[in-house]
């Protein structure tokens, strides 16, 4: 894979970076991923092309070519990546170890003066959490650091109502903090890793990783906010264990939030009020008066969680009214595959038992949890997982999804 012609383009008030990775292998062709922000931010964008390195890591390594990359690298990111390709080799056989053909690698230690760091924000529980973090604690933020929120066009906001409603509440927020909003448009999902790699199970972290160096001349470091708790290990495209190699001597990539669980991290946030009224978790991103569907598995997962935590009724206005009731019927027809998910039911279902009126979503919940861990469903679950990437369960949810719909 070559990384050919990195430019920078300007138009209509928007800065584009972008470049050609070029492969061998007629069945990659070329691939032109671009990132784009508000020119107002264009001194952000970052033009040595470090981040079509990492956008065109996974994908080189699925077709088994080497990297011949021309631009700046240090000694650190050059140890990182190598580290990165044989621990998602071990997990993913089918992705090779590959040469990366270097000009030169600098030894220079850049000190991190540019006093700035992004968190990427969806309005999801686990961004939420994740700005939760950096504003909190000052191991994630130096106290004359400046805060802002990344908001991603083109991997989870694939719709402008959606893309409204997030930059909306990422507003909202954000004056709240103090701090600034990025809006970063991109193809990097659609366009160049969903053709070759599976976006969750594979290359989301990988995603986030080149957002962030591609904005890397604005920011000291990046935050992103995790979803599997560090004891339940499973490989993933987004982990604390990989996410931090994307770090360099000069910019940070920063997971947050492994040591919590899905419930912890609505505990830890329960003060903080403006999360509750501004959540947005939901799988459909078309619905009019409520940011969250109240149906799909996330929205359910969600609400059960806030119910475990006794703070769904400070939320209830972000779901359709009564959408609580209708929990039980729901959850018998779920099909959850992922261990973390399992747990993170069973441990709602350990503290609803014991609040009044809530015996009948536990009955429902644990039904479903002894289904899914039946050794046939288990034996089921483990072959989709290995030899389809979870499609036969994606597939099945979303036909239920749809039918519900209706």
């Amino acid at each position: 894979m070559h990384i050919n012609n990195i430019r920078v383009t300007r138009d209509n008030g928007f800065t584009r970076l972008s470049a050609d990775l070029a492969f061998d292998s007629p069945a990659f062709g070329t691939l032109t991923p671009f990132y784009e922000v508000p020119s107002d931010f264009d001194s952000f964008l970052d033009a040595g092309g470090y981040c079509f390195l990492v956008a065109g890591l996974l994908l080189a390594m699925k077709a088994g070519e080497p990297i011949w990359y021309d631009g700046p690298i240090d000694h650190m990111a050059w140890r990182k990546i190598e580290h990165f390709q044989r621990i998602f080799h071990c997990w993913y056989p089918e992705f090779s170890v590959v040469p990366i053909h270097i000009r030169t690698i600098s030894d220079d230690s850049p000190s991190l003066q540019k006093r700035r760091r992004g968190v990427f924000f969806s309005s999801g529980i686990d961004s939420m959490h994740a700005v939760h973090r950096v504003k909190q604690f000052p191991f994630y933020q130096r106290p004359h650091d400046k805060g802002c929120l990344i908001v991603i066009e083109g991997f989870d906001l694939d719709s402008p109502k959606s893309v409204d409603r997030v930059n909306a509440t990422a507003n909202v927020v954000a004056s709240e903090l103090g701090w600034d909003v990025l809006s970063v448009r991109t193809n990097l999902k659609r366009d160049v890793l969903e053709r070759h790699t599976k976006w969750g199970k594979h290359s989301h972290g990988v995603g986030l990783a080149s957002v962030g160096h591609s904005v890397a001349a604005g920011f000291d470091a990046v935050h992103l906010g995790g979803t599997i708790p560090s004891d339940i290990f499973m490989p993933w495209g987004s982990s604390e264990l990989t996410d931090s190699l994307w770090s360099n001597l000069g910019f940070e990539v920063i997971h947050v939030g492994a040591d919590c669980s899905r419930m912890k991290k609505l505990e830890e946030m329960a003060e903080w009020n403006t999360w509750l009224s501004h959540l947005h978790v939901c799988f459909f991103n078309d619905i009019e008066d409520v940011p969250n569907c109240g149906k799909c598995e996330k929205c359910v997962r969600t609400i059960v969680s806030l119910k475990a935590c006794g703070l769904f009724s400070r939320a209830s206005a972000i779901f359709p009214k009564g959408c609580e009731d209708r929990l039980p019927s729901l959850i018998s027809q779920f099909w959850i595959t992922a261990p973390y998910l399992i747990r993170g039911y069973q441990e709602a279902a350990e503290r609803l038992q014991n609040q009044p009126g809530e015996a009948k979503l536990v009955r429902a919940i644990r039904k479903m949890v002894g289904r899914q861990n039946s050794p046939l469903r288990t034996a089921l679950r483990e072959m989709d997982r290995q030899y389809t990437g979870g499609i036969v369960a994606k597939i099945q949810t979303r036909i239920w999804q749809l039918l519900r719909r209706k």
